[in-house]
């Protein structure tokens, strides 16, 4: 067996923390109480690269800027739009309600801005088992 010494010297600096800090919480501002995450529930959102069992993190204090992915209350759910000029918000009481005339559910309540989304890993190893099982059945 053949030893990889720059295997053994990349774990020693781990060990020893040589590498800079990192804080997840800082990064995605999750500590912010204007944050939330949601899971996506299915498909609805792949025009936004948005797939079944993702996690969306969101702010509700930001205010969308064209092309800011922004996510909507409606019929009981959350759905994800692009902000375009045509995307108007009204202050009705304490809700921002939405239009979107192209969309197909043209109104809806104004929840957050997108600020980061994490995969679901579990998704992409049933991906990479799925073309292994068809790969081997050719």
């Amino acid at each position: 067996m053949i030893e990889n010494n720059n295997f053994y010297k990349f774990i020693e600096r781990f060990k020893n923390k040589e590498f800079p800090s990192f804080n997840l919480n800082s990064y995605l501002e999750v500590n912010n109480p204007y944050s939330f995450c949601f899971r996506v529930s299915d498909d609805s959102m792949l025009q936004f690269s948005l797939q079944k069992g993702d996690i969306v993190v969101c702010r509700h204090d930001l205010e969308p800027k064209k092309g800011d992915l922004i996510v909507i209350y409606m019929n009981g759910g959350m759905k994800v739009w692009k902000k375009e000029d045509d995307i108007q918000p009204i202050l009705i009481e304490y809700c921002i309600k939405v239009t979107n005339p192209r969309s197909s559910d043209p109104e809806g309540y104004f929840v957050g801005v997108v600020c980061s989304m994490f995969r679901s890993v579990t998704k992409l190893q049933e991906k990479i088992k799925k073309r292994r099982e068809n790969s081997s059945k050719k």
